[in-house]
């Protein structure tokens, strides 16, 4: 990414977190990382964010909880998690893309 495409992914990631102030930044990172395509799994994800894998899978299980996430399959063997957004996770993102500030 360029550092402009980096700015405007860590403004999304805040307005996400100033909406939802109940969520971790880590799920505010993977609602904005699922929204924009950079991660569709949690191994992915943790690889990008240079995390453990468990936080990312604890980020999803929260997000799945919360009706923003919905997992699609998982791999019995790592606990890998597939994920989408939901319609109410990309109402939220979409609304944070609209008014970042």
């Amino acid at each position: 990414m360029s550092e402009a495409d980096d700015a405007a992914f860590l403004a999304l990631v805040d307005a996400i977190a100033r909406r939802r102030p109940d969520l971790g930044s880590i799920e505010a990172v993977l609602l904005a990382a699922a929204q924009g395509g950079l991660a569709a799994d949690s191994r992915g994800l943790a690889k990008a964010l240079d995390v453990a894998h468990a936080h990312a899978l604890r980020a999803v299980t929260a997000l799945e909880e919360a009706g923003l996430l919905a997992v699609g399959r998982r791999d019995a063997r790592s606990g890998r998690a597939h994920y989408a957004l939901t319609g109410d996770g990309t109402a939220l993102v979409a609304a944070a893309a609209a008014d970042p500030a």
